[in-house]
Parts: structure tokens; sequence; C-alpha cells
């Protein structure tokens, strides 16, 4: 019989690779059926920076999550889309029809003013260098590796008692 803390431990593990397989699946059935290519979850969306127009404040490889708002104001960072792109940038002004946007890091205002509609969000928070996890995990290979690992950590422990059991008597 194992132990209380490797079966809590392997409940843990199952429950969080349990919980990324349906968030994934989730977001994959949401961008097929709706078209959308930045779903929410519980109306939260997350991004990965990849450039550093965001620095010091946000810098490529961080985590960004975001949710939608109804009202933003001169100084959020939002998260928007801009062609086939989300860009991650500081409101600098505001209009009735959308947003002057800017990197921390640019020398000026984005050329173009963001739609209201173009808004994903605003950042509610940043995990640093989370994202670059992220990217890895998004990948074919990516996954195969968490699965492998997820199921390793909870079968281990198993043929650890097992190996131990036989080789005791």
């Amino acid at each position: 019989m194992r132990s209380k803390p490797l079966r809590v431990f392997s409940a843990v593990i199952t429950a969080v690779l349990a919980l990324l397989l349906a968030a994934n699946v989730y977001v994959i059935a949401a961008r097929a059926v709706t078209g959308e290519p930045q779903p929410t979850v519980f109306g939260f969306s997350a991004a990965v920076v990849v450039t550093g127009s965001m620095s010091p404040a946000i810098e490529p490889g961080d985590l960004v999550v975001c949710r939608r708002s109804t009202d933003y104001a001169v100084g959020d960072v939002i998260t928007f889309h801009s062609g086939a792109s989300l860009v991650t940038h500081r409101i600098v002004g505001s209009t009735p029809d959308g947003f002057t946007t800017k990197g921390d890091a640019n020398n000026v205002a984005d050329a173009d003013p963001v739609p209201r509609g173009a808004v994903v969000g605003k950042v509610v928070f940043t995990v640093p260098k989370l994202g670059i996890f992220i990217e890895k995990l998004r990948t074919p290979l990516g996954m195969t590796v968490l699965v492998l690992i997820g199921f390793a950590l909870i079968e281990l422990p198993k043929f650890k008692e097992v190996y131990h059991g036989k080789h005791s008597e």
C-alpha cells in the first residue's frame, strides 16, 4: 500500500495534467467553433511576449494574463489584435474610436490606433519567463514529454514500493 504523501502527490499530478488537457481541448474547440484566435477561459486569456517593446516592465518570454474589461484608461497595458498578431502595449491616449498605444521601450507611439473591438484585454499579471516553457509545451514533442513526465511521477513511486517490497522479504 502506498503512503499517504505519495497518494496525494499522485492525485495532484493527475489533477494538473487533467486541467492542462481540459484547457487545451477547450481552447482548440473554441478556436474551431468561434474562429476566435485568442479564446478566453473563465474570462482570462494568456499570451507569450516575443519582443522587447515593453521592456523593462514585460520582457520577451514572459507570459501575460489578460482579462477583458469594459473600461480601459491611459496607463493600462493591454493586449490587442494587430493583423494576425497579438501585441501588448501601454495605452497612451484615448479617443471615442479607440486607443493610441506605445511599447514602453519604443520612442514613438504605434502608427495605427487600436479599435476598441481589437482589444483582447487588460494585462492583470505577468509571469516572468513562463512563456518560454509554454511555447515548448505547445509543440507535439513538448506535450508528449509533459505527459511522460507526469506519468513517470505518478507511476515511479508505485514501482519503487513494489521493488522494495520484494527485496525486503
